[in-house]
């Protein structure tokens, strides 16, 4: 009878681990993904393999104001800290803080033009899970903003596209950060030619008269939510108009800075 009961637990410890092999399998094959980048297979949660994941141009070395990425010979690791880009030196914006995840480099630079003109809309999701992190990591000191405005489109441009790809990564950001979410505030009321290829002076000329305020708020700490940083001049015109019309802060998250030789 003992050896009856031992046999009889150890065909049910076999049946469990069996079990345990089959549950492991389907929720792996669950969690099976094609990597964004090398369409390799991958159970990242943020859908990157990890070679591509270590070889993304993440903007680790930069200005501290403006993120703008400057390059050293030496490591970032060993690159001076504190440091200030010339243009925020001569010209100090008004935003607070810039926050930004990666350089406008391949492949991150075709990952946000298939978000815009491909309805890749998957690359907001993907774009928000790893920029959380750098915003957590900066702000571990600092309360973090208020609320989250994403960059306006004009309405007739929005229609074309089919959606705002600053807001999709907003309304990403807000879910993870607890932030909430308002387009209710800023408003694209001029529609603008391409800003590619034009230089700051060019753009802020191009701008002029393009946005305004809807609804202001006073006292706010505000971040601008944009998927690119070129010259600053969306993001510094957007940052008067908050700060003229009573806003405590404003902080600006983009996904990408374009490098000074890059414009």
């Amino acid at each position: 009878m003992i050896r009856f009961i031992k046999n009889l637990s150890t065909k049910n410890i076999f049946l469990v681990d069996k079990l345990s092999l089959i549950l492991d399998s389907i929720l792996q094959g669950f969690n099976q993904k094609r990597c964004h980048f090398c369409d390799e297979t991958t159970y990242n949660s943020e859908a990157v393999c990890s070679p591509c994941y270590s070889d993304l141009p993440w903007n680790n070395t930069c200005c501290n104001r403006c993120s703008l990425p400057m390059n050293f010979q030496n490591t970032p690791n060993s690159a001076p800290s504190g440091l200030v880009c010339g243009e925020c030196i001569s010209s100090p914006p008004l935003f607070s803080l810039a926050v930004t995840c990666f350089r406008y480099e391949i492949p991150i630079n075709r990952a946000i033009r298939m978000l815009k003109y491909n309805q890749k809309r998957y690359f907001a999701t993907f774009f928000a899970r790893l920029f959380v992190k750098n915003i957590q990591q900066k702000y571990l000191c600092e309360p973090l903003p208020d609320l989250l405005i994403p960059v306006p489109m004009h309405q007739k441009k929005q229609k074309i596209r089919g959606f705002n790809q600053s807001l999709l990564i907003s309304q990403q950001l807000s879910k993870s950060l607890s932030i909430p979410t308002n387009t209710q505030i800023l408003q694209k009321i001029k529609e603008t030619n391409a800003q590619a290829g034009l230089d700051k002076r060019q753009r802020m000329k191009n701008l002029q008269g393009a946005f305004n305020i809807i609804k202001p708020v006073s006292g706010l700490h505000i971040a601008l939510i944009d998927d690119v940083m070129t010259t600053r001049a969306t993001i510094d015109l957007l940052s008067k108009l908050l700060i003229d019309s009573g806003v405590k802060r404003v902080d600006v998250w983009c996904i990408a800075r374009t490098a000074k030789n890059r414009l």
